[in-house]
């Protein structure tokens, strides 16, 4: 779908193709969000599920099962695609591309701050439980999904020319891996989401978030334990049997 998106975007039909892109991928993501979410928590993004591993809300096994779903899918995704378009159309298929004269520093810099804005509207909107009751299951993906989209439109219309918006490098992998083309700069889909993944979640981890309630008070660790329960007793829920806890 988002390949689909951007070729149907610079066909030379539309003015702004920045912001065709913006709109159609604020739908395709908040479905993606409202179909996926009960099942996975709504993980089509390992920066994403790197991130829930930080702040305590993934544990290392689902963090290690859904990065590889995640990869896999991708490279299946992008294949079928260019099946589809014809196995010799490559072009056009959202690379991800570090292009001139936008610099690998500039670049991972501007991911590393669009990409610690989506996780800053995540944590705010999907970990806080004050604001889940506000939201709910419906506004929740729809609020999400706006600031994706508005990071999607700042980072295609008003970055640097040549600036690559790599926000899911599993995504980039897959269109590398289908179109077996040399992608320039790959390397900025890892180390621009990975910076905003330990920034933002040192900082989530360290305020005193409404989130941090059900930890007593304390800050969330990464999860190495399963988060069912253990001898009737939740991860992280403050119990008043001194022996259980």
């Amino acid at each position: 779908m988002h390949i689909g998106i951007v070729r149907s975007a610079i066909t030379g039909a539309f003015d702004s193709p920045p912001l065709v892109i913006a709109v159609a991928h604020f739908f395709l993501i908040a479905a993606l969000i409202m179909m996926g979410g009960s099942a996975s928590g709504a993980h089509f993004n390992p920066n994403v599920t790197l991130y829930t591993f930080i702040i305590g809300h993934t544990t290392f096994t689902r963090l290690c099962a859904y990065t590889l779903s995640q990869v896999l899918g991708a490279i299946l995704g992008a294949t079928l695609m260019r099946v589809s378009l014809g196995w010799d159309d490559v072009g056009s298929m959202a690379e991800c591309t570090l292009a001139s004269p936008s610099k690998p520093g500039e670049a991972i810099i501007g991911n590393m701050m669009l990409f610690g804005f989506v996780l800053a509207a995540i944590s705010g909107i999907a970990f806080d439980p004050l604001q889940g009751k506000t939201f709910g299951p419906i506004m929740a993906p729809v609020a999400i999904a706006a600031a994706i989209a508005l990071v999607i439109f700042v980072g295609i219309s008003n970055m640097r020319p040549g600036f690559p918006l790599m926000l899911n490098w599993a995504e980039c992998v897959g269109i590398k891996v289908a179109a077996d083309q040399k992608e320039e700069g790959l390397y900025v889909a890892f180390f621009g989401p990975l910076l905003a993944c330990f920034l933002t979640g040192a900082s989530y981890m360290i305020a005193p978030m409404p989130s941090h309630k059900d930890t007593g008070g304390k800050y969330r660790y990464p999860l190495l334990e399963p988060l069912y329960k253990k001898d009737g007793v939740e991860p992280h829920k403050k119990t008043d049997d001194t022996s259980q806890a």
